[in-house]
């Protein structure tokens, strides 16, 4: 389809330009969104009588965007996810995590304008560029950690993605072992619980089995899928996660190019994250573990 640019969009022209561009693209976005008319004579006259005003807008707009990027360039957003001895995530941080991180903080962007090509998918610091506008940009960094306390080390520098890693905090964890001669006067004196008396003591200081997490079906709790692609598939009456096992891989790779989905390695982590919660695993992902246990208890 061709178009007229009402303003500049990156890798794609400035504003005026006449363009071709997927069909697709120009229906779910660059029209919808006013940032484009279609290319003809009568648009052209029009938008020819609006430059003055589409240029004064595009400036203000510029202007703001700076003045946000001025405050949000350069800081640092901590998210806590799962992962395993080196660093690999069980789960990951996709732009939705991005955007909600920066709107904890009072900064309020779409996921459109989050340049994240693909889910982070291991603990570190990752930089991310936010697209203000179309000549300005921030970067932010995602501290990708275990714990708030490996966040905390990751900013000091610290490689946390190799074994040594764990090594470093088993040696802490020994070293801050209590020593009876710290306590004891006497420490020789001291009787040490054994026997049948001592494997009571232990049997009774024994945390009960962790419960499975309760499962519940539903779509929206698949980490990595945005709201759009949820809502395609809700769209196409897909709703459930029992719905995704049920699928063949051929079914599934078919559904995840109808909805846009496009990745089949994604799809094919559709049923892994369902099976999973099926078996009594919690969601991936924070925010979606919240929305489980809320949704269980209205049940």
């Amino acid at each position: 389809m061709k178009i007229i640019l009402l303003e500049r969009i990156a890798k794609l022209g400035q504003m005026g330009d006449s363009v071709i561009v997927k069909d697709g693209f120009a229906r779910n976005f660059l029209l919808p969104q006013g940032k484009a008319l279609r290319a003809n004579k009568a648009n052209m006259a029009h938008f020819e009588s609006q430059r003055a005003h589409l240029e004064a807008r595009d400036l203000e707009r510029k202007t703001e965007a700076e003045a946000v990027s001025k405050e949000l360039d350069g800081s640092i957003y901590v998210a806590v996810r799962s992962a395993g001895e080196t660093g690999q995530l069980y789960g990951s941080v996709a732009a939705r995590d991005v955007v909600t991180s920066l709107e904890e903080n009072g900064f309020s962007v779409g996921r459109s304008q989050v340049e994240l090509q693909a889910p982070i998918k291991v603990i570190g610091l990752h930089v991310v560029t936010i697209n203000l506008h179309a000549e300005v940009q921030a970067n932010v960094t995602m501290n990708v950690a275990r714990s708030e306390d490996e966040a905390i080390r990751q900013a000091a520098g610290e490689d946390l993605t190799s074994r040594d890693a764990f090594d470093k905090d088993d040696e802490v964890a020994e070293e801050d072992e209590l020593n009876l001669d710290d306590i004891f006067e006497n420490p020789d004196d001291v009787e040490l619980g054994d026997g049948d008396d001592a494997d009571a003591e232990e049997a009774s200081d024994e945390a009960p089995a962790a419960e499975a997490t309760p499962f519940v079906d539903a779509i929206v709790l698949l980490d990595g899928v945005g709201e759009k692609t949820t809502e395609a598939l809700e769209a196409e009456g897909v709703t459930t996660l029992t719905q995704i096992l049920d699928m063949s891989d051929e079914d599934l790779a078919a559904l995840s190019e109808k909805v846009g989905a496009g990745d089949q390695w994604e799809t094919k982590e559709w049923k892994t994250q369902a099976q999973e919660m099926k078996d009594g695993k919690p969601p991936r992902a924070k925010v979606d573990q919240d929305l489980a246990a809320k949704m269980a208890a209205e049940v």
